[in-house]
């Protein structure tokens, strides 16, 4: 089985909700420019606001899984540093941990967002399937 199934096997159990609560439509009506949040309750939820491309739809949705992913395993959370240029890019994403989670969701998810990656931005992105493959006894993807 190829990356595309250990990935679907890893991120399929994360689930989409499509009923959003108050808060969350408040916040997405005054932020369209915000395509899609994981949400406190491990949920991803898209803006209702924000025009999203069929084919970009998938993309946001991965790329909020993978955040969501990180959430509930501390230890596939980014530790690698980031750039000046990354830092004035980033300003206004929260703290320093935020803008590494958002950096590699992005650069995960193949969102070219995320930006010039520093080479050890690259090692964390190559490596991170198969880290999570061991992390989660995906052993039968191995190949």
């Amino acid at each position: 089985m190829g990356k595309r199934t250990l990935i679907s096997e890893i991120l399929g159990s994360i689930p989409v909700r499509t009923l959003l609560y108050e808060g969350e439509l408040e916040y997405f009506k005054k932020n369209p420019h915000v395509t899609g949040m994981a949400a406190e309750d491990d949920h991803v939820i898209l803006n209702p606001f924000s025009y999203i491309r069929e084919e970009a739809k998938a993309n946001v949705i991965m790329n909020e899984k993978v955040r969501i992913l990180m959430r509930q395993r501390p230890q596939l959370r980014p530790a690698f540093g980031i750039s000046q240029q990354q830092k004035e890019q980033y300003a206004g994403y929260g703290n320093e941990q935020d803008i590494k989670d958002t950096i590699a969701a992005r650069a995960l998810s193949g969102d070219p967002s995320s930006g010039f990656l520093t080479r050890e931005q690259q090692r964390f992105k190559d490596a991170f399937w198969g880290k999570t493959k061991g992390l989660l006894g995906l052993g039968r993807y191995l190949r």
